[in-house]
């Protein structure tokens, strides 16, 4: 069976990559976090993440990390993980633009591997874009099985089961569109970068936006 880049690597926080040996200070000790001065902003929700890096497309150095440094790997990596990353979109992008209502698990499977692979090489508008998707039909799944009629059997997220409705077809619709937005905003500044770009990115890409 294949396996993606981000099986081979290992998991990766949603946040993107984490340099190595980063750990808190002093292993299960409380750190006290000292009062900001006064006037001065509140720290954010994201820690030491700032805002500039969560708008980010991509974030060489982020990316070179996951590659241990070896510029000559990420270039290789880059471009097969954009196309494992397309072939998901290619997938939502059928689903989307046909009238036949799909389960919701199998939006939010694809979602997830976008998110996975765009977490892993720093394609930071990418992340987050999939991560909503991924929510939202999660969302739809845990609503079909809260609600679901008393006589029906149970069943549980991921089994294929909830199939989704129009209403949520129609906003994950909208979502989806975003995601491909950003990913085709990535592959401009991707091939700027040098990195090579394989065709089924342009292909998923093509007459969006």
């Amino acid at each position: 069976m294949k396996r993606s880049f981000v099986d081979a690597m290992g998991p990766v926080s949603e946040d993107g990559p984490k340099a190595p040996g980063a750990e808190a200070p002093g292993a299960g000790a409380a750190t006290a976090t000292p009062a900001p001065a006064a006037g001065a902003a509140a720290p954010s929700d994201n820690g030491s993440k700032n805002a500039e890096e969560e708008t980010a497309l991509f974030v060489y150095a982020d990316a070179l990390m996951q590659a241990s440094g070896d510029k000559e790997f990420l270039m290789e990596i880059i471009t097969e993980s954009i196309a494992e990353a397309a072939e998901s979109l290619a997938k939502l992008k059928r689903i989307f633009g046909s009238d036949t209502l799909p389960a919701a698990s199998t939006v939010r499977s694809l979602a997830h591997s976008v998110k996975g692979l765009a977490a892993t090489f720093a394609f930071y508008r990418v992340r987050d874009a999939a991560k909503a998707l991924e929510f939202k039909a999660r969302e739809n799944e845990v609503h079909t099985l809260v609600n679901r009629p008393e006589k029906k059997p149970a069943t549980r997220p991921g089994d294929g089961s909830a199939t989704l409705t129009r209403e949520t077809f129609s906003e994950l619709s909208e979502l989806f569109d975003v995601v491909i937005e950003n990913f085709r905003d990535t592959i401009v500044e991707i091939r700027i970068r040098g990195f090579a770009v394989p065709a089924i990115a342009d292909e998923v890409t093509a007459g969006d936006g």
